[in-house]
């Protein structure tokens, strides 16, 4: 199985993507994507896996050349530059890609997306109903929150929210379209308990001190590397408190556990 990972990402960021891809040859040697990258002038890979796809700068104008490569039913890996994988359960992610394949395509539930990482947007905005499949538990997304974890997804929804956007100049910008309310006729899951680990790798332009550190460990400098000296917890998803996991299992307790 080979899978496009949409990579949202441009010319003065390639050291972010470089650090991001790299993660996931690391963690995660068997993941099954193929990482499509926008470029301006720069093409020049620096490991295998990888397809340049030419762009004119700006965030639309990136996502728009990523989306022309994608069918509205076809499944892709949406990976923005801005996250990185710090760490993966192996066994956990193959077993989830048979489930979702398995679901995908028995015709019984028409699954359009799944995100590996428990991640902070997953909290709020869920269905009060939980989803059980194949021995894991997964919660149905209400909104597009969580959009930019890194998660497979149909095209059609992707699309569909890109087409909300009139006028941005960065991923932070978009936050408030990701409040919209996803079409009922889709199905958007998220594990409950987190496969993967993700990071941010920028905050106001600036590298996190984990997307640091790990990038220094492979060789890569990222810009004005050496301005954010703490790690702060904030940087990381996919680790749930265990108050919240209580929460969680009280709420879905009452409303019935669902297959």
């Amino acid at each position: 199985m080979s899978i496009k990972a949409l990579v949202l990402s441009h010319d003065p960021n390639r050291a972010f993507a470089e650090n991001m891809t790299k993660a996931y040859d690391e963690l995660w040697p068997e993941h099954p994507f193929q990482f499509y990258i926008p470029f301006q002038t720069n093409r020049i890979p620096w490991s295998d896996g990888l397809s340049f796809v030419p762009s004119a700068a700006g965030i639309k104008q990136s996502v728009g050349s990523l989306l022309e490569l994608v069918g509205d039913e076809e499944m892709v890996y949406w990976a923005i530059d801005d996250k990185i994988p710090i760490k993966a359960n192996q066994s956990r992610l193959r077993r989830l890609l048979t489930i979702f394949e398995t679901l995908s395509e028995s015709g019984q539930e028409e699954i359009d997306g799944l995100c590996f990482t428990r991640a902070e947007p997953f909290k709020k905005g869920i269905a009060p109903r939980m989803l059980a499949h194949g021995g894991n538990f997964f919660v149905r997304r209400l909104s597009y929150r969580g959009i930019w974890q890194h998660q497979l997804i149909r095209g059609r929804v992707l699309k569909n929210f890109w087409r909300q956007i009139i006028r941005a100049s960065s991923p932070r910008d978009l936050d408030r379209y990701a409040w919209e309310p996803l079409p009922v006729d889709s199905t958007l899951l998220a594990v409950r308990v987190s496969a993967l680990y993700q990071a941010e790798q920028a905050r106001n332009g600036i590298p996190t001190a984990v997307a640091t550190r790990e990038a220094l460990l492979r060789g890569i400098l990222l810009p004005r590397a050496a301005e954010h000296l703490e790690h702060s917890d904030k940087d990381i998803f996919g680790i749930t408190d265990f108050r919240q996991t209580m929460i969680d299992f009280v709420r879905h307790w009452r409303s019935g556990f669902g297959h």
